[in-house]
């Protein structure tokens, strides 16, 4: 990667973050990150590189998830990424699908240990790419990042790339004016390739198709394969393009919620579901 500055190297962003990352979690104070953040950006920046959580990352200050893990990353799905720490072991292995940047499958990568395993799938090669950079960089070993698409059938798709600074609303169901052609499969299948039998945790960030996945993994995999407990992006206005609402469906399959926050939803197995 070219381009890189270092926060050390940047006084002004070493500042404003030695700030920003000392917010505690309160209502409202991310507010204050943002103004924080928006006073650093009133010109075009590099990415930079930086510590979080003790990962080396490097962030771009000009997409919108980049800067919020950049400025505040305590706050950055803190309440999700609590649970998955309370709930993940070691030897325990997590799914993350629509990884992005790798958030929660770093967090992940310490809960489960060397014993364990992350699978980390994303679909934009870019995006995949930094996380692949993010685990050389760090020398992980028990995350696989693997730039595939996570559909309900086999196939090539269109993914519409969202280049208005947010490129984690990269959707295979919402129109975009860029995109790229992404191999696709049914998740089981991948999970097969990747010879796992049994997984503690999924996470879903797919841009509203997520129902389509789930359906037809729910379909398909053996109770055996049905996660401990599932994060789930759920949007509602997501569910006329999507076919479906993937909250009532999971919910569906003796799931129940735990915790919601302002689009994500923790649900874990609370009954016997037969199939």
């Amino acid at each position: 990667m070219e381009n890189i500055r270092h926060t050390e190297s940047d006084v002004e962003l070493r500042i404003l973050t030695g700030i920003s990352r000392l917010l505690p979690r309160m209502p409202k104070v991310g507010a204050i990150g943002n103004f924080l953040k928006r006073i650093y950006l009133r010109k075009k920046r590099n990415p930079v590189e930086t510590e979080i959580f003790g990962y080396k990352m490097v962030l771009d200050p000009g997409e919108y998830v980049d800067a919020e893990i950049l400025f505040i990353p305590q706050l950055y799905d803190y309440r999700e990424i609590s649970f998955l720490e309370k709930n993940l072991e070691k030897g325990d292995c997590f799914v993350d699908v629509g990884t992005h940047l790798g958030l929660y499958s770093l967090a992940a990568s310490l809960c489960v240990g060397d014993e364990g395993f992350v699978l980390a799938l994303e679909a934009n090669p870019t995006t995949c790419q930094k996380l692949g950079f993010t685990l050389k960089r760090n020398n992980i070993k028990n995350i696989t990042a693997v730039n595939i698409g996570v559909a309900d059938k086999a196939c090539t798709m269109r993914l519409g790339l969202n280049t208005s600074g947010n490129s984690g609303g990269d959707s295979f169901v919402i129109s975009h004016d860029e995109g790229v052609d992404v191999e696709c499969l049914p998740l089981l299948d991948i999970l097969s390739m990747h010879n796992i039998s049994k997984v503690r945790g999924m996470k879903f960030d797919i841009e509203g198709f997520e129902f389509r996945v789930l359906r037809r993994f729910f379909d398909d995999a053996p109770l055996s394969l049905y996660p401990d407990f599932i994060i789930l992006e759920f949007n509602p206005e997501f569910i006329a393009v999507a076919g479906g609402d993937s909250l009532d469906l999971v919910k569906s399959k003796g799931y129940s919620e735990v915790l919601r926050s302002r689009l994500n939803f923790v649900l874990q197995k609370s009954v016997a579901f037969d199939k």
